[in-house]
């Protein structure tokens, strides 16, 4: 409706001038016959003309209607008008008809986004969530008041809507029929200081969203069922999908039967101070395509991990935690790429960061303690990096790479793990400047054919130092490898490999010990100070031993009979109780 205001009506035109009078005419019998005509007609002192003036006049508006209702306005002129001689004029009264007229309501519709208050009780502006959440234009803002809205059907949502509400603590949404909320088709969806809670039986997600853009802070989503006999896709507590993008903040997913936060398809989000606590399986998942990131937000007593990272994913974790998992801590796999920084995985009953498929995670400056198995594990194809950062405690190895998988690990420290510090089984490695301490087994392990460089690595305290077994070939070269209860640097099997430039010092047996078919380089080595032998050769393999100086040992080499392929030369063997003893009968280097 415009605001500008209606044209007045048209005026009617004026009537046609009466034609002069004649003589001796007379009134036309309508008008004349009128009793308010022969009144004034009579009356003294006026004359005949102006008398047949008034009547007119009186005429026009004593007219009445037709039956059917009042007609349009009619202006009659009454040309019958007597002249000075007693005539009379008999021509016809001229008609004129006005135009209509018609009033325009002025009343004005308001549209477009308002806010609007729902209580608890039934007052506010709309009795309750659905009505406001049905009336409202896109836009709009409907303030939920302290208390428990019940809800008796989904509430579906699209375009752009806040629910804001007195804070999780005091706001509740609950229903029995889920999801709780579905927003779907675009638009932006605000949820603020609202707990939703699924209490029916049915297996139901608490809130879902799909192609929207997003802003949820102290948000509370609970309750959600999984029935996992029919693997629906149900039972999370927020589930984002399709091309979602924004912002979760400071908002917690509870005890939800499958996922507290499940971030799909190629939807972006970025997590800040959350929580996923108590559910079924997964405390976060991206999947698919999504992107995004987490930042000091924590995942606990999951019922398998805290953070889980599949399908094609690309997200970054900042000062995050996941403890008490049923499995993992953190868990890349699939196509997933993972940078986690400044995070800690505690307690979990296995692995604390693990990598497995062709994962890529880059990890730096975090810790990893206490778990059931190993701190950071990778499996399969995936490719590692790792540099300052810790495992501590954990029930088997500080730093595990098993499979093909390939790692880069930096300046990391793996102190009092059950089996290893670090792991390697058929992995491709680089370690460089990690310190292995007090690990009950060995600081570093190679296993099956794991290959690889270790450079500058420091192994102390530790059952063994360096074990390498099966078909390992590493070259070790530059590191310190001391105070080791028995060996500092072991060869079994078929390993091979170089050992170069190393200082081997006071471990509680040998310097270097090679047994079963062993054939390694070793070249270019500093040992002292061991109670038996700086280098021990039981091998029958064709192991070389040059250039390497020995002193302040038992026996500075020793080797065994059987050891007949061994090349041996060009050593500097000094100050040891025996420099060098060969043909040995009985096994001085067996390590128990």
């Amino acid at each position: 409706m415009s605001d500008r205001p209606a044209p007045p009506p048209e005026e009617p035109a004026p009537a046609p001038a009466p034609p002069p009078a004649q003589p001796g005419s007379a009134p036309a019998s309508a008008t004349a016959s009128h009793p308010w005509y022969r009144s004034v007609a009579g009356m003294a002192g006026i004359g005949l003309a102006a008398a047949a003036v008034v009547a007119v006049v009186l005429a026009v508006v004593l007219s009445g209607g037709s039956d059917d209702g009042p007609g349009p306005t009619q202006a009659v002129t009454d040309t019958s008008v007597a002249n000075s001689a007693g005539g009379t004029d008999t021509s016809a009264p001229t008609t004129t008809t006005a135009p209509p007229t018609t009033t325009t309501s002025t009343t004005t519709t308001t549209v477009g986004p308002v806010t609007v208050t729902v209580e608890a009780d039934g007052s506010g502006d709309y009795p309750d969530l659905e009505a406001a959440a049905a009336d409202v234009m896109p836009g709009s803002t409907i303030l939920l008041g302290t208390g428990t809205h019940p809800l008796l059907a989904t509430l579906t949502l699209s375009g752009d809507l806040t629910l804001t509400g007195a804070g999780s603590a005091a706001t509740e949404v609950v229903s029995t029929v889920g999801p709780v909320l579905d927003h779907q088709g675009g638009g932006s969806l605000a949820l603020a200081g609202i707990t939703f809670r699924y209490q029916g039986t049915e297996a139901a997600t608490v809130v879902t969203i799909t192609d929207a853009t997003i802003d949820i802070s102290d948000v509370v989503v609970t309750g959600g069922v999984w029935d996992d006999d029919i693997d629906s896709d149900t039972g999370d507590g927020l589930s984002v999908r399709g091309a979602t993008t924004g912002t979760v903040t400071a908002s917690f997913a509870r005890d939800n039967g499958r996922r507290g936060l499940a971030i799909q398809g190629t939807s972006s989000v970025e997590i800040t101070d959350s929580e996923a606590i108590g559910n079924g399986t997964y405390g976060f998942l991206w999947d698919e395509d999504a992107t995004g990131s987490a930042v000091r937000s924590r995942a606990n007593d999951n019922g398998m991990n805290g953070f889980r990272l599949s399908g094609r994913t690309r997200i970054e974790l900042t000062r995050c935690s996941a403890a008490d998992n049923a499995n993992f801590g953190f868990a890349a796999r699939d196509e997933a790429r993972v940078t986690i920084a400044r995070s800690q995985a505690t307690g979990n009953g296995l692995s604390g960061i693990t990598g497995t498929g062709a994962a890529a995670l880059t990890i730096t400056h975090s810790v990893s303690s206490g778990n059931g198995e190993d701190g950071f594990a990778f499996f399969e194809e995936a490719d590692v990096a790792v540099s300052d950062s810790e495992a501590i405690d954990n029930g088997f190895s500080g730093f595990s790479s098993q499979e093909n998988s390939t790692v880069r690990f930096e300046k990391n420290t793996a102190t009092g793990n059950g089996i290893d510090g670090f792991r390697l089984k058929g992995a491709t490695a680089e370690l460089t400047g990690n310190t292995a301490d007090g690990n009950a087994l060995s600081g570093f392990r190679w296993e099956e054919n794991a290959t690889g460089v270790a450079e500058g690595n420091t192994a102390t305290g530790n059952g063994h130092g360096m074990t390498i077994s099966g078909s390992a070939g590493p070259t070790i070269r530059r590191n310190t490898v001391s105070g080791n209860l028995k060996s500092g640097i072991e060869y079994y099997e078929d390993s091979a490999g170089r050992l170069t430039s190393n200082t081997i010092f006071e471990n509680g047996q040998h310097g270097v010990y090679v047994d079963d078919l062993a054939a390694p380089v070793i070249r270019s080595n500093t040992l002292y100070d061991h109670l038996e032998a700086g280098i021990a050769l039981l091998t029958t393999g064709a192991v070389e031993v040059r250039d390497n100086e020995a002193y302040g040992n038992h026996w500075g080499i020793a080797v065994t009979a059987q050891a007949e392929a061994a090349i041996i030369g060009d050593n500097d063997l000094h100050d040891n109780d025996t420099n060098l003893a060969t043909g040995l009968g009985v096994n001085p280097a067996e390590d128990g």
